[in-house]
């Protein structure tokens, strides 16, 4: 004789089943040490919820937790990873995103030359992190701190010496001229990036580019939440570029 569930009982089992999923999803907790002077814990370095963290005293750890949120600790401390991602809200896309970048070679291949001032590019023929210094080959999307001053690296090849900027919304444009020895020149004010403005780069015969820029306020550009604003305003060039900088150091 066939015995049939109650009905309530098989709501709960058709529930569980359904939340299986996202259950798993939820609890990864893993996080990626970014920076590191403390004894076997290193940059780059991926621990899994269950693991143990030992910070001895006068050492230093920073760390990306599964929201893509950066995180200071300073020793001593002694916990394991589930406590200190507790609360903290995962992020699967921009974790794995995190992971890809991680696991890549840091090899430089820029094309630009530095900028030697506070704040800006720092060292010479190599891809440095900046809210205000703008490649002249930029591509894609481009994060700018709002309301700083901008400036134009110019190319590492210096025989390119000329930039026509072109800005179709408002049919602006501007020519830009390194002379010899400049590393950059500062942004034309008529032609300052708006939030989700469009400009054309034309690099000396190269072909046209457009280059989409969103404008960073300074609580976004917060340490703790550089990752995360990187990866939601489509930054992805600086993303990469801000994260292979701190995984080399």
């Amino acid at each position: 004789m066939k015995i049939s569930k109650p009905k309530f009982l098989t709501k709960i089992l058709l529930a569980t089943t359904l939340m299986a999923p996202a259950l798993c999803t939820t609890s990864l907790a893993d996080i990626i040490i970014l920076t590191s002077n403390a004894p076997k814990l290193k940059s780059g370095q991926t621990l899994p919820d269950n693991a143990s963290l030992n910070i001895p005293a006068g050492k230093k750890v920073q760390l990306i937790l599964p929201s893509g949120k950066t995180k200071t600790l300073k020793g001593p401390f002694n916990g394991n990873v589930a406590a200190i991602s507790k609360g903290d809200k995962s992020d699967a896309g921009l974790f794995k995103k995190l992971m890809d970048v991680v696991k890549k070679s840091g090899r430089d291949d820029s094309g630009f030359a530095a900028v030697r001032r506070v704040g800006r590019p720092t060292s010479s023929g190599q891809d440095i992190f900046s809210w205000t210094a703008i490649p002249a080959d930029a591509t894609g999307t481009y994060c700018v701190a709002e309301g700083e001053q901008l400036e134009l690296l110019r190319p590492r090849n210096i025989s390119i010496k000329m930039l026509k900027l072109h800005n179709p919304d408002t049919a602006q444009s501007a020519t830009i001229t390194w002379n010899t020895g400049q590393k950059s020149v500062l942004w034309p004010d008529d032609l300052l990036p708006k939030d989700k403005s469009r400009i054309s780069f034309q690099l000396a015969n190269l072909p046209e580019r457009s280059v989409n820029f969103r404008v960073v306020e300074n609580e976004a550009r917060n340490i703790n939440e550089i990752l995360r604003t990187l990866y939601k305003r489509g930054c992805r060039k600086q993303l990469e570029t801000w994260l292979h900088t701190r995984l080399k150091n």
